[in-house]
């Protein structure tokens, strides 16, 4: 594209989009469901990501579906720990055990193995298009291999995620699993009360 900078910039796009996303999640969840705001999200990263890879020759349509990417990104980056803290509701009221500490613990060490195996993917990937950061000008395969992991890699994780949100059910049950709950605790606050 011509612009040096324009990585910086696209990235500087999508975390400044992040803060109002994050600040109104909270009543969409409420409104349509975190599993289908997960969907949407994704689903919108996924036509933004096409969007920029179609018209990567325009810098300033590039910008736009930049910013739709953000809010299709930011979706599922701020629902999944809600999504992640009902699981642990479900565990507690199917099995009667909060797991909180070890499901916290595993999300660290997925996200850090997850962050790895990324880093060594993009790097193999550039490895293979034959990018050569010192060169003034790359080969057509280099700047194929830049757009995969700019573009590709990210579309291919967010279908990923759309795949296994097929699975998720708790938004239908969660009222019933928090009442239940609820009803136990102020059980077992009257028997240690007595």
């Amino acid at each position: 594209m011509e612009d040096i900078e324009i990585a910086s910039k696209l990235l500087a796009i999508s975390t400044i989009v992040a803060i109002p996303v994050a600040l109104v999640m909270p009543k969409l969840a409420l409104k349509f469901g975190k599993r289908n705001l997960l969907f949407v999200g994704a689903a919108l990263y996924i036509a933004a990501s096409i969007g920029m890879y179609v018209f990567r020759l325009n810098s300033i349509v590039v910008y736009a579906f930049a910013f739709i990417a953000g809010i299709g990104g930011a979706v599922p980056n701020n629902v999944c720990y809600v999504m992640t803290a009902e699981s642990i509701d479900y565990g507690e009221w199917k099995n009667g055990k909060r797991v909180q500490g070890a499901l916290m613990s595993f999300i660290g060490f997925s996200v850090k193995v997850g962050g790895s195996i990324g880093g060594m993917l993009a790097s193999f990937i550039l490895n293979l298009g034959g990018y050569d950061g010192t060169a003034a000008v790359q080969t057509e395969a280099a700047k194929n291999a830049v757009a995969m992991n700019f573009i590709g890699l990210p579309a291919i994780m967010f279908g990923i995620i759309i795949i296994i949100n097929l699975f998720y059910t708790l938004d239908k049950k969660y009222p019933q699993i928090k009442a239940d709950l609820e009803e136990r605790r102020a059980g077992s606050v009257e028997l240690a009360a007595e």
